[in-house]
């Protein structure tokens, strides 16, 4: 049996320097914190397996309708592939 953690994109206010959405929802990932690289080390260590929400989604489109929101799903799903990619490939 495999087991898999679901992690939900919080991508609202990633454009800021507090991540506030982020941070109501428990990630301490600020612009001077990366906050997935732990949560990745940790699902790496157990061998659990990682399902993200936000992959479909596209900043282009989050601006259209809610500009004020300062959301970035794209860049979001940027950080945390960067950080799962960085636990499963060995140091060079």
């Amino acid at each position: 049996m495999t087991a898999d953690k679901q992690l939900s994109g919080i991508h609202w206010w990633y454009k800021t320097a507090s991540h506030a959405a982020e941070l109501t929802a428990g990630f301490y990932n600020s612009s001077n914190r990366d906050g997935y690289a732990p949560i990745a080390a940790m699902l790496r260590k157990h061998e659990v397996a990682l399902n993200f929400t936000c992959f479909e989604m596209r900043t282009v489109d989050q601006y259209e309708g809610f500009p004020e929101a300062l959301a970035d799903p794209e860049g979001l799903v940027w950080q945390v592939s960067k950080d799962i990619s960085a636990v499963l490939s060995p140091s060079i």
